[in-house]
């Protein structure tokens, strides 16, 4: 039997759960946003995982040794696992090992079983899971209540190693190599291991429509290429590191030998996240404190300035295509692989490294994949084995950048599939976005396009729970983000995005439609709000003039003259980014935004001196993003209401809640005009503080809106609210307002309600509010440490300090 996935979707359930956990005392130190199954004889089916290849240790075993079964259950879900081996494969006797529980990763638990050496030429195995009185199974035909016939197991042929995975896999002595090529005649493997000599001993052997060949003594660090057909000379299409400066020689790679410092590493929850997007290849080196670098900066370069990043406080990196690119300098849309990381930015282990130390920042990682088109030049999937394969004959399906991919040949399909499992599994990424997906999904290819996404999102799902799959999309669709269309996790806002857009590029000539915006500011409707919604005002296309939109950094857009910084250019651009970061869904910022950066994505680096001309800018952005990833009104899923708009002032204000009962209030003025003496409504009686004033002197604005202080409310109503206040509003500024701004220093985690009890009032606040309690508990145990220590010693610039 199966249990009912518990889905992070389902919010409700997973606070409820938690709650009870919690109060039990079962659950101290549960990673947040995790949906949690508990053993209750009945194995939770849409968590058990094992890959084949890449859940193996060897990967490719060879010559009968022994190795590791590696697979997921959900989270305290199994009591014991085992796995059943037949040695021989031929359903003569079965011999079961015991597994052990190695780590809890955010929803799912890992485990693993060791299977001894045979001198059999086959095994095959099977997965069991035990939960009380249900035993299921796990094999590669799936899941099943009961054992399944051995034909459906995992087999081990140590013959004909036909469990090897495509691309190249360094073994005990040497390497396996195997590649799709099923219109070659001939293959061989030629490299620095046997002196690019073809013999009897390159030669690989047809195994369906692949060649397969063990090859003593190459290791990793050699590289190679397939010659088909005696002449054609073809890279790996699985290779992890082409070099382009040799013709795309494929490197051997050994996948296990980066030795991770955070192996299990969590994400906090999409909901959570500011993200902030990163191009490797101009990030670093000018003007830059921590040392120079090549003209294209590196994955290494990176890993030594997430410092930066960490101190800012974002809390995941959107980074733009890693994979194999033509040349060495490019936005990384042009790609050669789905599995190679660029030459010019260093070593697969360095990627990893990055990876590793952005995690053991806190910050998640995001890559930008491209899997609408291929590169027009240097596409070695062209006519790969002399025929074409990867692409649809006689006329491969264009696309504005390139050939797009065979989406109807299963095997084409399956390399994408299995870059999923390189990129989050090996790599261990935190998500994706998905480049142009309406591409994919939408044009000639549409359905096999949407096929390969489905299939792609409920392998993520299974595999890699944690995970946050965003698409570039432009229609504030359901269908993108609901399980009855193609069922992303998250999609571009286009409606805030142009929005907001609209109203900075208008605010120039007084004439910003507010209104439009304040429709926006909550999402688009059902399945396109919170956390399925990706909002941003500029990121690399705003800012690439090779862009369709051929557009500058929006501080060039507004203050055309060097060096770029007058009010409006500084003012417009906090405003825009602030209601961003403020606006429900997960926000996101450019690389430089946080120092007012003018240089052209793509063609010129980050200006790091900038960091102390524009150190205000920063420090509005550091407060601000302070604020948004730990305060729970703040979050993707909360509440937001816009109450008021004034399109002849040009002003706007809108609330953020939280279930608990907290309010923001967020003012945003988009004129050229000072307002002294401004009324609004606000939402709840008692107490208010100044939070960020975007115009303060300390974030390098005018100093128009004041500094921290409590804010006087009045009995008279407005906008719908029984008090109101009268304000000072900046120019082309905002204030963030929060009620009752003080902190209870007693405050307990479980005190939903606040009133210094834990008792069932708290248990039906959870069960009547539809949230993820256990990401609040996460952000109350934050708010009573780090930001509560912070906002106390006044280091938030405009919090209002307690007012007794």
């Amino acid at each position: 039997m199966h249990q009912a996935a518990l889905s992070s979707r389902i919010r409700p359930a997973a606070s409820l759960a938690l709650w009870v956990a919690a109060s039990q005392g079962a659950l101290m130190g549960a990673g947040a946003g995790t949906a949690l199954a508990q053993p209750n004889g009945d194995v939770q089916w849409d968590r058990l995982s094992h890959a084949g290849a890449p859940d193996r240790r060897p990967i490719c075993p060879v010559g009968g040794e022994a190795f590791e079964v590696h697979f997921q259950t959900a989270r305290f879900d199994a009591e014991a696992c085992r796995v059943g081996v037949d040695v021989g494969a031929d359903g003569i006797g079965v011999v079961w090992y015991d597994a052990a529980w190695v780590a809890s990763v955010g929803e799912i638990d890992l485990w693993a079983a060791s299977v001894p050496g045979t001198t059999a030429a086959r095994v095959a195995y099977v997965i069991e899971v035990i939960d009380g009185a249900d035993r299921d199974y796990l094999s590669a035909a799936g899941v099943s209540d009961g054992p399944p016939a051995t034909p459906q197991w995992w087999t081990i042929d140590f013959q004909s190693l036909a469990h090897a995975p495509l691309g190249s896999t360094p073994s005990t002595g040497g390497t396996v190599f195997r590649v799709w090529a099923p219109g070659a005649s001939t293959a061989d493997v030629l490299g620095e291991f046997n002196g690019w000599t073809a013999s009897a001993a390159s030669a690989m052997t047809r195994l369906g429509e692949d060649f397969v060949r063990f090859v003593p003594g190459a290791v990793a660090g050699q590289d190679y290429k397939y010659r088909f057909n005696g002449a054609l000379w073809r890279p790996d299409p699985r290779g992890r590191f082409l070099d382009n400066n040799s013709g795309y020689d494929t490197r051997i790679i050994d996948p296990l030998a980066y030795q991770w410092q955070h192996p299990h590493f969590s994400p906090a929850p999409a909901e959570e996240w500011v993200v902030y997007q990163l191009h490797v290849g101009t990030f670093a080196g000018r003007n830059d404190p921590a040392g120079p670098t090549p003209t294209i900066s590196r994955f290494a370069d990176v890993t030594r300035r997430v410092g930066h990043l960490a101190d800012l406080g974002v809390n995941a990196v959107m980074i733009n295509p890693v994979t194999e690119f033509p040349g060495e300098k490019s936005g990384g849309y042009n790609p050669v692989s789905m599995f190679a990381s660029e030459t010019s930015y260093g070593t697969p282990d360095e990627l990893k490294a990055m990876v590793d130390a952005l995690h053991g920042a806190g910050i998640a990682v995001v890559f930008d994949t491209v899997w609408n088109h291929f590169t027009s030049s240097d596409n070695h999937l062209w006519q790969f084995d002399g025929t074409q394969r990867y692409f649809d004959a006689p006329s491969a399906v264009g696309t504005p950048w390139g050939p797009q991919a065979d989406l109807d040949r299963p095997q084409v399909r399956q390399y994408y599939l299995d870059s999923v499992e390189t990129f989050l599994g090996e790599y261990k990424a935190d998500g994706y976005r998905h480049d142009a997906i309406y591409e994919l999904v939408s044009a000639s290819q549409a359905v096999p396009g949407q096929d390969l996404t489905r299939t792609s999102m409920a392998t993520i799902r299974r595999r890699f729970p944690d995970a946050h799959v965003i698409g570039e999309v432009y229609n504030n669709s359901a269908w993108n983000t609901s399980p009855g269309g193609i069922d992303l996790d998250g999609q571009y806002h286009e409606a805030f995005k142009n929005a907001i857009d609209a109203a900075i590029d208008n605010a120039g000539f007084g004439d910003p439609d507010l209104g439009r915006l304040a429709a926006s500011i909550d999402g688009s409707g059902p399945w396109v709000e919170g956390d399925r919604v990706f909002n941003y005002f500029e990121l690399h296309d705003e800012a690439w003039p090779l862009s369709g939109a051929g557009r500058r950094r929006a501080v060039k857009q507004i203050d055309t003259t060097f060096p770029h910084d007058d009010r409006f250019a500084l003012g417009r651009t906090k405003l825009a980014n602030g209601l961003t970061i403020l606006a429900q869904g997960v926000p996101a910022i450019l690389m430089g935004n946080e120092w007012a950066e003018d240089a052209d994505w793509e063609f010129e680096k980050l200006d790091w001196s900038k960091r102390q001309t524009y150190a205000g800018v920063f420090r509005f952005y550091k407060d601000l993003i302070a604020l948004r990833t730990t305060k729970r009104a703040l979050f993707a899923n909360s509440p937001a209401h816009a109450f008021h708009v004034n399109d002849g002032a040009n002003v706007m204000a809108f609330e953020r809640t939280g279930w608990d009962g907290r309010s923001y209030v967020v003012v945003a003025n988009f004129s050229n005009t000072d307002f002294s003496q401004y009324t609004v409504g606000l939402p709840r009686p008692g107490p208010w503080g100044l939070v960020i004033n975007s115009e303060s002197a300390a974030y390098q604005g005018r100093g128009v809106g004041g500094d921290p202080r409590p804010i006087t409310t009045d009995a008279q109503g407005r906008d719908g609210h029984s008090q109101s206040a009268r304000l000072t509003l900046p120019a082309h500024g905002f204030l963030l307002l929060q009620h009752e701004p003080e902190f209870i220093e007693s405050f307990q985690p479980l005190d939903i309600n606040r009133d210094g009890r834990v008792d069932l009032l708290d248990l039906y606040a959870i069960m009547t509010t539809p949230t993820d309690l256990n990401a609040d508990l996460t952000a109350d145990s934050r708010d009573s440490t780090l930001l509560h220590g912070r906002l106390r010693q006044g280091e938030v610039q405009g919090m209002s300090q307690p007012n007794n």
